[in-house]
């Protein structure tokens, strides 16, 4: 655990230094032509590739899909899960999107939406509820809230109609509330129409063990997995940089934010590995005691 802190330390400042230097000059250059170009259905296709990229890539919604499967005696299906949480922040930054060019009054959707998700938790299973509840910080994450925030902070500062301030927190209440919500609908599907019955029972017998390999081949495929989960965020980047927009990243710049990219799928596969070792089995030792 005191490795993993270290590890989690380094990597953290690597992170932080890739976003100030390589990302968000990037991320401030899109906005600002997307605004004066007012090219707004490609805007709508970036707020997609960020919205649902960066939490697909987020570690600990990672490990947070691995637990609920294992309680759940894979009822829940980790890879679906994650991907379902994906496509309920990407709909709530491409809402959002919509309220920043229209100027439609948010506040009536974010309330419709909690009411719609408390009426919708007496028809969730009780395995369920506690999960959908408590997945709100899907948007406070390591990865997901600096790449997300950023990109909205700047194009709403450029659009002299809107205040950045206020617009922040509208987007953060909405997409606190679209996770819950699309969860909560997940798990009345499984639990309605999915037979229990058909789980393996060596499954059901290893539920609740972290005993973890850490050999060669099990290192290299959790960072072959970290980095396909990083990819599209910078394949989404560098498209959009040089086609759609047509600008080229100076090679003095471009080197340092490849290396960059590099550390931080490191960084991020650590974290996952720090999570597994270390915080899951704490935490499950104290719930246990």
């Amino acid at each position: 655990l005191t490795i993993w802190m270290i590890i989690l330390w380094f990597g953290l400042s690597i992170f932080l230094m890739w976003l100030k230097y390589g990302i968000f000059p990037v991320w401030e250059k899109l906005t600002e032509s997307f605004t004066k170009t007012k090219n707004f259905f490609w805007l709508y296709i970036f707020a997609f590739l960020v919205g649902f990229w960066t939490t697909i890539a987020e570690p600990a919604l990672f490990i947070v899909a691995q637990e609920a499967a294992n309680i759940s005696y894979w009822r829940i299906d980790a890879d679906i899960m994650r991907y379902i949480i994906s496509l309920s922040v990407w709909s709530a930054l491409v809402i959002w999107v919509w309220r920043i060019i229209s100027g439609f009054p948010l506040h009536y959707i974010i309330i419709f939406g909690y009411l719609i998700v408390i009426w919708i938790t007496y028809f969730t299973p009780e395995e369920i509820v506690w999960l959908s509840y408590d997945l709100w910080w899907v948007v406070a994450a390591d990865v997901t809230v600096p790449l997300v925030a950023a990109l909205w902070i700047w194009l709403a500062s450029k659009i002299r109609w809107r205040n950045p301030v206020v617009d922040w927190f509208w987007i953060i209440a909405l997409a606190s509330l679209t996770p819950m919500l699309f969860s909560q609908l997940y798990g009345i599907v499984i639990y309605n129409f999915w037979n229990p019955n058909i789980v393996p029972l060596e499954l059901i017998k290893n539920t609740g063990s972290h005993v973890i390999n850490l050999n060669p081949g099990t290192l290299l495929n959790g960072i072959f997995n970290t980095t396909m989960n990083v990819l599209p965020i910078v394949g989404a980047i560098f498209f959009f940089q040089y086609v759609i927009l047509k600008q080229k990243i100076p090679f003095s710049e471009l080197r340092y934010i490849i290396l960059w990219i590099i550390f931080v799928i490191f960084w991020l596969y650590g974290f996952i590995l720090g999570l597994e070792i270390g915080i899951i089995r704490i935490g499950e030792q104290i719930a246990f005691q």
